[in-house]
């Protein structure tokens, strides 16, 4: 996480996930993201980003390959959180 300014926060990332059964990789994905938030007086985190992903069009999770998604991801200062995207049409 990179501090901007004093209540500013911003980031980028890729990640891999895994669909397993039973012990069984059957599928993965990656998705590479990047957004930028703020934090208030409260320590409460609000992020809103963009998500890029792929994955191997005939797997398993193949509907996620060259989607794109926008999010919000919000986190209050006891570490409560929620977060939703929404596909880019």
């Amino acid at each position: 996480m990179l501090v901007k300014k004093i209540g500013t926060l911003g980031g980028s990332g890729v990640k891999k996930f895994v669909r397993w059964i039973y012990h069984v990789v059957i599928a993965t994905a990656t998705f590479t993201a990047a957004d930028q938030g703020q934090q208030d007086a409260n320590s409460n985190l609000l992020y809103k980003g963009i998500v890029f992903y792929r994955a191997e069009p005939t797997g398993k999770l193949g509907f996620l390959d060259n989607k794109i998604g926008l999010y919000v991801y919000w986190q209050d200062s006891s570490g409560n959180d929620w977060s939703n995207v929404w596909k880019w049409k």
